[in-house]
């Protein structure tokens, strides 16, 4: 009979309250990205976070202005349930590919669905010509989508 290993992990550095709460808020955004809209109870259940961590997190991330609560879940025993899900215009980011032949810088919100997209082509990336465009497409996006700037 074979002898069962222990894994021991060793974060490598201390951690603190405030980075564990941000951790843990990671963990709740990944969980409602992943699986969509999604009540407080099922989030503490596929988290192993506790029910008063869990809600104490979504408020926070809720007054913050990066979740939504939808319509409460009636019909089953005991207190509906709410279900949350991520505010798409809690967020936005931009994100720049630079490939061999072109340019594209992308707005994205917090859904991850394209807001907007801007590009340049050119014969081989020059980084003075890749900062230009960058610099140009910023402004025109921000422009034209002027409740996206943070």
């Amino acid at each position: 009979m074979e002898k069962q290993r222990v894994k021991l992990y060793d974060p490598g550095e201390g951690g603190n309250q405030s980075g564990l709460r941000d951790r843990n808020a990671r963990i709740v955004l990944s969980l409602i990205r992943r699986h969509g809209s999604i009540a407080n109870a099922e989030i503490a259940r596929r988290s192993g976070l506790s029910a008063q961590t869990v809600s104490n997190i979504v408020r926070s991330l809720e007054t913050d202005g990066l979740l939504l609560r939808e319509e409460a879940v009636k019909g089953k025993v005991g207190k509906p349930s709410v279900p949350m899900a991520l505010n798409p215009e809690g967020v936005y980011a931009l994100g720049l590919n630079i490939g061999r032949r072109s340019a594209e810088l992308s707005l994205v919100d917090f859904s991850g669905h394209l807001i907007d997209q801007r590009s340049t082509s050119y014969p081989f990336p020059v980084i003075e010509q890749v900062f230009d465009f960058l610099a140009r497409a910023q402004d025109d996006i921000r422009k034209a989508h002027p409740g996206t700037e943070g």
